[in-house]
């Protein structure tokens, strides 16, 4: 091989020098451009990362291949999850039917926002705000905002809008709004109403107040300049024209009347501060002005009252001292009205009397209560009625009349004593009664025991029929004389009680058979049922055997077909504890208002029941008692046609 020329060498190495330092320094360009790129990667990882909302990337077919932290935030799933997961999956049906995900539009290059309704992984639903994208290589990547909040506000806001809009279009209260310079923007159908004018007649560049000939002339214009150049409220009481106010400025309304309003005046201002509107409202007081002048004319009316009453009259002030009188006060106590007026009783009258009425007067004012009482004054009674007079709910005076009433005591004592006359004859009639116990009812035991011997020995039937009538209203008769001679006894304190501890749901079982027989004989449903075999209480047996006697037998008696239960529980009434005992039945029943007077002595509902169902009208009136004797407790519960329910309370 030939030597290579030393310069062509030369020149040789140094193209290749030359050539590997270019694709040096090519090479340290590339590397720089990577670092760069992946540094470009990261910081967009990151803003991703940091963005406010929830970001999601995804591959042609709607799979998210990249998510931020956001986006598990919002939906509650984990980022795993959502890389498992499609597009598809944060909506219902429901929703992708009504608002499809349009990649159509999105694969022409547009832009898609949206609202929609997202399930969260829990099942919740929230309201987002989705702007989805398609970027060049073929993926999708939407921001999703949680508007969920902004939109209950909004919904809130419309709402509020249009509460406060019915509240102004349904106020009581007539409004008027009105720009800084006095034209009327809008009326509300109170004030259309209240001065007879049609919004469209007023509303706009029609109606200026500032240029109102009543307004003006009333003084109104410089009200309500204050109130928007000092940003103030203002209220004011007027007499106002409004068919003068309606001709000023060419306005048709359909009232002209002359009214009293109560008026009230204020500003609306902008961000700034600046006065924007001015509210003006309006209320017509022309039936209070009336009212006030009629409440002179009743200040008239009492003045006179006072000076010419023939009863004594007078008002004293919170310290008792008296601020007016009636003019023939003075006579009462022997003295002139003068010596009276802006003093004490203790001024005028003996200390002992003076001391007495002030103790009335100020019970009177420190309990806020009326008082009256019957006094003697010279051989005179007089009635006194004292009561308070409140203001603004506050006790301010006290006021009194005092009456002659000797003639009405004097007829009133003659009542008192006949009454006690009566009453003395009336207790010696019932002690009477309750002695005549045995003289009555051994003569009638003993023809009742006449009559069964005829009725065991009798062979002829007539004879038979004529003994067992002499016994069953002989019966009768005994069972009337002993619920007499039993209210006797009670009224006239002589009924003799015999506690002890008894076993009363024995003492009910017994009653219970010894009816049996009568329910039967109706062929009536007819049953028992406690809630416990035995209830030791203290008890007199024989005032508990005439109680339930004559409830069970009124049971059966107006029952015509159907049932008579028995049923006994417990319950507690006022931390204490009670036995209680109920008797039902479907027969007749009664009227809710009839309910008391089946307890009234010799009561009998109407006089049809009185012919199908005899009886004295006594038996509940002494049931009733005995159980109050007994510290129980009896209610009714009755419905016409339907049945009754007694309910007997005995305590435990």
């Amino acid at each position: 091989m030939e030597s290579i020329n030393p310069e062509l060498r030369a020149l040789v190495d140094k193209l290749v020098e030359e050539k590997t330092a270019a694709l040096q320094a090519e090479l340290d360009e590339y590397r720089k451009k990577d670092v760069a790129l992946e540094s470009s990667e990261e910081k967009y990882k990151m803003l991703i990362e940091l963005a406010p909302d929830a970001f999601f990337q995804g591959d042609i077919n709607g799979n998210f291949i990249l998510v931020n932290n956001k986006a598990v935030e919002l939906t509650g799933y984990s980022r795993e999850e959502l890389y498992k997961m499609n597009v598809r999956d944060l909506f219902g049906r429901d929703v992708l039917s009504q608002a499809p995900l349009r990649y159509d539009l999105l694969l022409k290059g547009a832009t898609i926002k949206s609202e929609r309704t997202l399930q969260q992984k829990e099942g919740n639903p929230i309201t987002i705000e989705m702007n989805s994208r398609r970027m060049p290589d073929g993926t999708y990547q939407s921001f999703i905002r949680d508007v969920t909040l902004r939109k209950k506000a909004e919904k809130e806001l419309i709402e509020q809008k249009s509460f406060f809009e019915q509240m102004y279009l349904q106020s009581a209260t007539s409004t008027q709004i009105l720009d800084k310079d006095g034209w009327c923007l809008r009326i509300n159908p109170k004030l259309s109403q209240l001065f007879g004018v049609r919004p469209e007649n007023i509303e706009g560049k029609i109606y200026n107040i500032f240029k109102d000939k009543e307004i003006v002339a009333n003084r109104i214009d410089k009200i309500l300049r204050r109130v928007v150049e000092e940003k103030t409220t203002e209220r004011w009481e007027v007499k106002f024209n409004i068919g003068n106010a309606a001709d000023s400025q060419n306005i048709e309304v359909s009232s002209r009347n002359t009214k009293w309003f109560a008026n009230k005046a204020y500003p609306i201002l902008d961000i700034y501060g600046f006065v924007e509107y001015l509210i003006i409202q309006h209320e017509d007081i022309t039936e209070r002005k009336q009212a006030e002048e009629k409440l002179f004319e009743m200040h008239e009316i009492f003045h006179h009252f006072l000076t010419k009453n023939p009863v004594y009259v007078y008002i004293k002030d919170k310290n008792l001292n008296v601020v007016h009188v009636s003019d023939n006060f003075g006579k009462l106590f022997n003295i002139s009205t003068s010596e009276v007026i802006g003093h004490r009783s203790t001024r005028f009258l003996p200390k002992e009397i003076a001391e007495k009425i002030d103790q009335q007067d100020r019970k009177v004012l420190n309990e806020n209560i009326s008082c009256e009482y019957s006094e003697e004054n010279n051989g005179r009674f007089y009635y006194t009625h004292k009561f308070p007079i409140e203001i603004n709910g506050e006790v301010k005076y006290i006021a009194g009349f005092s009456l002659d009433v000797t003639e009405r005591e004097k007829a009133k004592l003659d009542i008192i004593r006949a009454k006690e006359k009566a009453e003395n004859a009336n207790k010696a009639k019932t002690v009477f009664l309750a002695n005549m116990s045995h003289e009555l009812r051994t003569p009638l035991v003993g023809i009742l025991g006449y009559s069964e011997m005829l009725m065991a020995e009798a062979t002829d039937k007539v004879q038979q029929e004529m003994a067992s009538g002499i016994n069953r209203t002989g019966r009768r008769l005994l069972n009337t004389l002993s619920l007499v001679l039993d209210l006797s006894r009670i009224e006239a304190d002589r009924y003799e009680i015999n506690i002890d501890y008894h076993d009363v749901i024995l003492l009910l079982r017994e009653i219970f058979v010894n009816f049996k027989g009568g329910a039967a004989a109706k062929n009536l449903t007819y049953s028992f049922k406690s809630h416990v075999e035995e209830c030791n209480i203290k008890m007199d047996p024989e005032m508990f055997r005439i109680i339930f006697d004559n409830i069970f037998s009124n049971a059966i008696k107006f029952t015509r077909e159907g049932k008579v239960d028995v049923i006994t529980s417990e319950q507690q009434i006022n931390n204490k504890k009670y036995i209680n005992i109920t008797i039902s039945d479907t027969g007749i029943g009664m009227e809710e208002e009839e309910i008391p007077l089946i307890f009234e002595e010799f009561k009998q509902l109407s006089e049809g029941t009185t012919r199908e169902f005899p009886g004295t009208g006594l038996g509940l009136s002494i049931t009733k008692k005995l159980v109050e004797m007994l510290d129980g407790l009896i209610k009714v519960k009755s419905e016409k046609g339907i049945g009754t329910e007694f309910i007997i309370y005995f305590p435990l």
